[in-house]
């Protein structure tokens, strides 16, 4: 009996026709500008104020000394504390923690989504061109690797979002209330600020949940390859989804 030993893989955008392809690529074109658009609105806001040379004071900062101002720190101080969601976990220990979790969590499925565009935009398509064959690093070794790092940090990131929301659901009072120097004579209400921390909060666990149902339907679709283990919260839920959608129907006899 020949065995076929199957490569430790899967196929980007497999099966997808080519105008669901293109409608792919124009939808993630139409939302990379609108990310940079209400960017620069930002940045253009904040250059309205009032000059302060922090530009300037980089350098200084950078190598570990003040700048005269009582509340400034060092550049690498800075970077440190939101990468350890520091400031937050001061005030909330387990607030702290859930931050870190979907900010290292989210990062690092940034990461995982460069490193397939590097693959199959730009190595595949170059490859494809200068060879006539496309070549591709998105397999053995590294994609079992790379697929047990997202799962991990994409379900650490999707549990602490679904605590942060059972939090905000069941009356914890906010830390922010939005107050501003002027304030209005009716005060302030937060009914559009709460629904867009919903919103916001409503679309994180959203794209994670959703990315985590189509990989184990990926994987269910293909009879759960070995390999794909290494994709574990992938694995598990394909494996619920057989034992609970496409378990057989029994007919009486």
């Amino acid at each position: 009996m020949l065995l076929v030993a199957v490569e430790r893989t899967r196929e980007i955008f497999e099966d997808t026709p080519l105008p669901a392809k293109g409608l792919f690529y124009a939808l993630t074109f139409a939302a990379t500008a609108l990310f940079f658009w209400g960017s620069w609105r930002r940045v253009a806001k904040y250059r309205r104020g009032r000059h302060t040379g922090r530009l300037a004071e980089l350098g200084t900062r950078a190598r570990g000394r003040n700048v005269g101002r009582p509340w400034t720190r060092p550049l690498h101080t800075s970077m440190g504390a939101v990468a350890a969601n520091s400031t937050v976990a001061k005030r909330d220990a387990a607030a702290g923690l859930a931050h870190f979790l979907v900010f290292w969590g989210f990062i690092t499925l940034f990461i995982g989504t460069v490193i397939l565009t590097i693959d199959e935009d730009i190595v595949g398509v170059s490859t494809q061109v200068a060879l006539g064959r496309k070549v591709s690093f998105f397999k053995g070794t590294f994609y079992v690797a790379y697929s047990l790092i997202l799962d991990v940090m994409g379900i650490l990131a999707l549990a602490a979002v679904v605590y942060l929301a059972l939090r905000r659901a069941f009356g914890h009072k906010p830390q922010l209330d939005y107050t501003r120097a002027e304030k209005p004579e009716g005060g302030y209400s937060r009914k559009e600020y709460r629904a867009g921390d919903w919103l916001f909060l409503g679309g994180l666990g959203l794209i994670m949940g959703t990315g985590f149902l189509h990989e184990g339907l990926r994987i269910q679709a293909h009879h759960f390859p070995a390999f794909e283990t290494w994709s574990p919260v992938g694995y598990a839920v394909g494996k619920a989804f057989s034992a609970v959608v496409m378990r057989p129907v029994c007919t009486p006899t």
